[in-house]
């Protein structure tokens, strides 16, 4: 091996052991003795990287300890959530949730907020709301290091761009960069789009929910439908990102959004009860009125067919379903079930234990992960220096 293989070997090194040890420090605060000895590295190695986070300020001393049987304290180092904060923005169907977390995942502050609609009011509202909280004081000094916007919709990950959200006002789609443009010309930060299942799917991942099953797929079924798709403990985007996008998959020559969908069952109740309700309202009836049950009940074949597919062409036998249908009961999940279960006595269905709060914890580690792999980076290119 001559020098310059040597040198890229132990770069690569560096970048591994600075990011393992970045990890475990964002799980808990740790001294260095302990994590020279659970990841075997050197004293020397863990000083030095120690270092260089200090360096930066992406660490801070939090505690000292007495070892056991001497005087001499021993230091524990944690992640700084000085560094920077994480902004993450969830619109659903019917709410606004502002998210301000820290770098270790730690909600440090939340608003929630009733919308009638998808349009431009919506997106400047959530930037008042943005500045209001960073204006306070406990965040007035800390850098906003980046913002992750939840979005139903497609999101193409090669170019960062909203493409289209049926749920989105068109005045939105005049131009493509009009989201990313109003809130990166507000805030001097990163901003990423992010699609709802997939941070959704995220969420369920760093909840350990596919421990087990290591393969599978979170459905996401509420005003649409979306999911992503699970395959060895890693996300499976696709060449463009579109991947899990459920809702899309044709049954009976539909696509099944048009026939499980929120707005779509709701939409069926109208027409053939001539009863004018929306979205909550449907869940409520639901629980006493038998023809809107019935109606609710007769869609879980299309759902079962469709997931049906996705074992023929995945052959994942884990199936995590979530969105506010989950409030339809256990019922509605054994109508599911049955057929799938026919097909393949293997396969399993669940409800999320998260709910909607996977999409927040999906962000937060997207977010948090996305500081912390720019400060390595920035790291490693002035040691190179």
């Amino acid at each position: 091996m001559n020098k310059k293989e040597l040198g890229k070997n132990q770069s690569l090194a560096r970048e591994i052991n600075n990011k393992i040890v970045l990890e475990r420090l964002k799980e808990k605060p740790l001294s260095g003795t302990e994590l020279s000895f659970d990841l075997s590295l050197s004293n020397a190695t863990i000083s030095s990287i120690f270092n260089s986070f200090l360096s930066i300020n992406l660490i801070k001393k939090v505690s000292s300890d007495s070892t056991k049987g001497a005087g001499r304290k021993r230091v524990k180092y944690t992640i700084n959530d000085d560094f920077g904060l994480v902004v993450i923005v969830s619109i659903t169907d019917n709410s606004l949730e502002v998210v301000v977390s820290s770098l270790k995942n730690k909600t440090l502050h939340k608003v929630s907020k009733a919308i009638d609609k998808y349009d431009l009011k919506t997106i400047y509202e959530t930037i008042f709301v943005i500045k209001d909280i960073l204006s306070m004081k406990e965040f007035r000094d800390i850098r906003l290091a980046n913002i992750i916007l939840s979005l139903p919709g497609l999101i193409n990950k090669k170019t960062g761009e909203l493409q289209v959200s049926p749920q989105f006002d068109k005045e939105i789609f005049k131009d493509k960069n009009t989201l990313l443009y109003l809130f990166t010309h507000n805030f001097n930060c990163p901003v990423y789009l992010e699609n709802d299942s997939k941070l959704m799917t995220l969420g369920e991942m760093a909840n350990q929910s596919f421990k087990e099953h290591k393969s599978g797929m979170v459905i996401y079924v509420d005003e649409g439908i979306g999911g992503g798709i699970v395959i060895n403990n890693n996300l499976f985007f696709g060449s463009r990102g579109y991947a899990g996008e459920f809702g899309l998959i044709n049954v009976d020559n539909k696509p099944i959004d048009e026939f499980v969908s929120l707005r779509a069952l709701t939409k069926i109740v109208k027409e053939k009860l001539h009863l004018n309700i929306n979205n909550s309202e449907l869940i409520e009836l639901y629980k006493t009125n038998k023809d809107v049950k019935a109606i609710v009940l007769n869609s879980t074949k299309y759902l079962a067919k469709a997931i049906i597919q996705m074992i023929q062409v995945y052959d994942l036998d884990y199936y995590i379903l979530n969105g506010r249908v989950i409030d339809f009961g256990e019922e509605y999940l054994e109508y599911i079930r049955k057929p799938i279960e026919e097909y393949n006595k293997d396969a399993k269905i669940v409800f999320s234990t998260l709910r909607e709060e996977a999409i927040i914890l999906g962000a937060k580690e997207i977010g948090s992960e996305f500081v912390l792999d720019h400060a390595l980076k920035g790291l490693e290119n002035y040691e190179k220096k």
